[in-house]
């Protein structure tokens, strides 16, 4: 027999599911599924976090491998991931709306910009997910933030170019060499 805290969750999660499908988008890298992903990465880090930050964090998560923190990337093998990552800030900002229209996450205002955190009502949500690609991108997100949890988000995001610029060089060598 499910509990009332049980049955709240599944409805939070069956609301979120409701607005994915009635957009009628697929659910790879959907608004949908980055909402999912953003939630975890905000219990995960369990501090308030500005979006750049979690775009970042996410982007890593995602392409554990490229940075030495997961056995694979969750969304396959790419030479041309980075090109992802310049779209993936607006992505992750519909996400983030989509996520505070259902009071997912709170917002909060300080010296490092708008910050969001993971809410009661989102780590409901949270509770409700039962999956290999959720508990994968969890393991991602703690291993990154183990990793790289300490830069300023001027560094983390240096560090991305960086590997992106050692990557395009990396991909031009093997084409024109």
């Amino acid at each position: 027999m499910s509990t009332s805290k049980e049955m709240d969750s599944l409805n939070l999660f069956s609301m979120a599911y409701a607005d994915w499908n009635e957009r009628k988008t697929g659910v790879f890298n959907s608004p949908f599924e980055n909402m999912l992903r953003i939630l975890i990465l905000l219990e995960v880090v369990s501090e308030p976090l500005n979006l750049d930050r979690i775009t970042a964090l996410d982007f890593l998560g995602v392409y554990g491998r490229r940075w030495d923190v997961l056995d694979k990337n969750l969304h396959g093998d790419n030479p041309f991931d980075f090109a992802e990552f310049t779209h993936k800030r607006i992505v992750m900002k519909h996400a983030i709306f989509s996520a505070i229209k259902k009071d997912f996450i709170s917002i909060s205002a300080n010296t490092r910009g708008i910050q969001y955190e993971v809410n009661d009502r989102g780590k409901a949500v949270i509770a409700a997910i039962d999956s290999k690609y959720a508990t994968e991108y969890r393991a991602g997100i703690e291993a990154v933030h183990a990793q790289i949890g300490d830069y300023t988000d001027g560094d983390l995001l240096s560090y991305i170019n960086m590997k992106a610029i050692e990557m395009g060089a990396s991909i031009y060598a093997e084409l024109f060499d």
